[in-house]
């Protein structure tokens, strides 16, 4: 829940957002790996907690983000992907054109990063 109420109390504030949201010098390693490749990089991530606000940061980072999303997002789950793309995230609802774009994506040198926002199930 926590978590949760940062993520709205803190939507309008980048600075405070990166000030929670700290990574590894392991992902930062693998950060700069991306940047430095000519082809795109999936991440497959277990969306829990501050998953959203750490995107965020890395889109204000300047890493192009491709998220896959639900294929017909209605009510509040449209607006966080409005929220998502206010905040630097590209959202694509899932469809064969969308992956057909993320195969595009991966394969060229705009170093765009996916993800995909659903939890896995086991």
């Amino acid at each position: 829940m926590r978590r949760l109420f940062e993520f709205y109390h803190y939507l309008g504030k980048p600075a405070e957002i990166e000030r929670l949201i700290r990574f590894s010098p392991a992902v930062e390693d693998l950060v700069a790996t991306w940047t430095s490749k000519p082809y795109g990089v999936m991440i497959l991530g277990v969306h829990l907690s501050a998953f959203d606000m750490g995107m965020m940061v890395l889109a204000q980072h300047g890493l192009k983000i491709l998220a896959l999303s639900v294929p017909n997002p209605t009510g509040q789950y449209s607006k966080q992907n409005e929220i998502r793309e206010e905040h630097g995230l590209e959202i694509a609802p899932i469809s064969a054109s969308a992956l057909q774009l993320a195969r595009q994506r991966l394969q060229s040198a705009q170093r765009h990063r996916q993800w995909q926002d659903r939890p896995l199930v086991a």
